[in-house]
């Protein structure tokens, strides 16, 4: 399972490059949807997910610094996780610390959602998933009847896309075991679905888990232990092409991130296609590609991730790229 997983972050990363570099002017062309680019971020910050703090702005999860941003239209700050020692080559290690929040330390913060009393974040490469609250940073020790359990609690298996119900559960993508689990206020830890491929990116919208099934090039959405497509062959899109077409023909390639919004759109952070998908009226579309055929990390978007949604507006991070961008929904529809 582990040479699986490192294979499909591979294959990713591997295929973001070429896709930037390969792709041609007979590149299906869009009317991209009008962006603007949140303020806020150091050059240096890498975005990965984004959730709203209220009366103060989002929180940033930065898979290069290995922090946490608290920004607004106009200024950033670091919001938890300290400067850590670096490599060779200048760039942060990251570590693992539970402490104040400026004594933190994280190694790859990948998403961020609200939990209990504060926001938890998947901290991928230390399998782990942290619990930041106004002035402290702890690990999440949840407890199972049916799942491995560690010194800190339940074992998690590269954690990445997180996702909060309205009751208060968390639910994560446990990548490297295909599956999805749910953590209760409680800290009890069950498992929703398994049998997944690379599952990353997560949303709760109802009764349903929406989930980006990464190395399986689909949507999916899960609802008592049943996982129903929601668009995708499951066959990756091909390089040049968009994909798009009814539910049942549409492609996607490595999508890493999924958002929901009242009346059920689905928009889907297509990764390695450099592409925002909208899924709705059983169709899907692209409605932001990035334009040219240079590497230039000013033709956005060039890797999109995390997706959030929140006073009709379509945030979506772009760790490549170093941008978070907007989106009104008003312009999409």
């Amino acid at each position: 399972m582990i040479i699986a997983v490192v294979v499909a972050v591979l294959a990713i990363i591997i295929g973001v490059i070429i896709a930037l570099m390969i792709r041609r002017n007979k590149t299906p062309q869009v009317e991209n949807v009008p962006t603007q680019t949140m303020g806020g971020l150091d050059v240096l910050c890498e975005p990965s997910s984004i959730a709203l703090i209220a009366d103060q702005g989002f929180l940033v999860t930065d898979v290069y610094g290995k922090q946490i941003w608290l920004i607004n239209s106009i200024s950033g700050s670091i919001y938890a996780g300290k400067g850590s020692v670096e490599d060779m080559y200048g760039q942060p290690l990251g570590g693992y610390n539970d402490s104040e929040l400026k004594d933190s330390l994280f190694k790859e913060p990948w998403a961020i959602s609200p939990f209990l009393d504060g926001y938890a974040v998947s901290d991928t490469q230390n399998n782990a998933i942290r619990l930041i609250s106004s002035t402290t940073t702890q690990t999440v020790n949840g407890y199972s009847e049916e799942l491995e359990i560690g010194d800190l609690g339940v074992k998690f298996d590269t954690p990445t896309g997180l996702a909060t119900d309205e009751a208060g559960n968390l639910y994560i993508s446990e990548t490297g075991k295909g599956a999805i689990r749910r953590v209760t206020p409680d800290g009890e830890v069950t498992t929703v679905a398994e049998g997944l491929n690379g599952p990353m990116g997560l949303y709760s919208s109802g009764d349903y888990i929406y989930v980006a099934e990464t190395a399986s090039h689909r949507i999916v959405r899960v609802k008592d232990g049943q996982i129903e497509v929601v668009a995708g062959t499951g066959e990756e899109t091909p390089e040049g092409g968009l994909g798009d077409g009814s539910v049942k023909k549409a492609t996607f390639r490595y999508p890493q991130g999924v958002a929901v919004t009242d009346d059920g759109t689905v928009f889907v952070a297509d990764t390695v296609s450099s592409t925002v998908r909208m899924i709705r009226n059983n169709k899907v579309t692209t409605i932001l590609q990035r334009e040219g055929d240079e590497l230039d990390i000013e033709m956005y978007p060039v890797s999109p991730r995390g997706l959030f949604i929140d006073n009709g507006s379509l945030y979506v991070c772009d760790p490549f790229a170093r941008r978070v961008y907007v989106l009104k929904l008003e312009d999409v529809y």
